[in-house]
């Protein structure tokens, strides 16, 4: 999975089979999107390949993919551009061409029903986590509010919640180490219970998680020694 190059920004699909990635690895110029898959839950992932969606992958920094639960929307941004949206009216058929969803986003991911749209929002200093909503799939997504429950002082971003909605795990920078935070709440209409830092300690920091669609997996990104981010997994035990 991982390569001597940065590998970041993961994000794995509902059924748990394909798993998306960012990386800078040969033959791309410049960070593009890339997919490994697997036939079984239980099995290693085959090696990732560059993805071949047209329109997603040029020669700009392209990261932070996102497939929606059904498989019919793909997000993920582009530098300098923000968060894009690539659709199809079918898992079997091709993507249409992306287009731009917000200019002020990036690190986004969906919730199950796809109508609420976790994001991130501000430069990289002080990033800031918002909801986007929409009222059904054919409307454009508005912008309803910054998580300020969440956010902090420092840099806060790149959200995956849950299944259910009821937990967000996020990336912040508020202890001067980038970690993972998780925050909950008893309903999906109801703000966030002040969050908790989770227990996955990397030497390098922790960033850009993934939780799996059951969530018993969270994947997220790690800097190495040499400066690069891999991609790790860990396990959660009981629920």
């Amino acid at each position: 999975m991982n390569s001597f190059d940065t590998d970041w920004v993961p994000s794995i699909s509902s059924d748990g089979l394909t798993l998306y990635l960012g990386s800078a690895r040969p033959p791309s110029l410049a960070e593009d999107i890339w997919v490994a898959r697997r036939a079984e839950v239980t099995s290693p992932f085959d090696a990732p390949t560059l993805l071949a969606t047209a329109g997603v992958n040029t020669a700009a920094n392209e990261r932070s993919p996102a497939l929606s639960a059904d498989g019919l929307e793909f997000y993920f941004d582009r530098t300098a551009v923000g968060l894009l949206v690539a659709r199809r009216s079918s898992p079997l058929a091709d993507f249409d061409a992306p287009t731009v969803l917000l200019g002020d986003g990036y690190g986004a991911a969906p919730s199950l029903d796809g109508l609420t749209l976790y994001y991130t929002t501000g430069t990289e200093t002080s990033e800031r986590l918002a909801i986007a909503k929409r009222p059904d799939r054919a409307s454009p997504f508005v912008f309803q509010r910054l998580i300020t429950e969440l956010n902090s002082m420092a840099a806060d971003g790149w959200p995956s919640p849950s299944s259910d909605g009821l937990e967000l795990y996020f990336e912040s920078h508020r202890t001067g180490t980038p970690r993972i935070w998780v925050a909950r709440r008893m309903r999906e209409d109801a703000a966030f219970d002040p969050p908790q830092l989770v227990n996955v300690t990397v030497l390098g920091g922790e960033s850009d998680p993934a939780i799996s669609a059951d969530g018993s997996l969270l994947y997220f990104a790690t800097r190495t020694a040499s400066r690069q981010y891999e991609i790790y997994v860990t396990r959660r035990t009981c629920q």
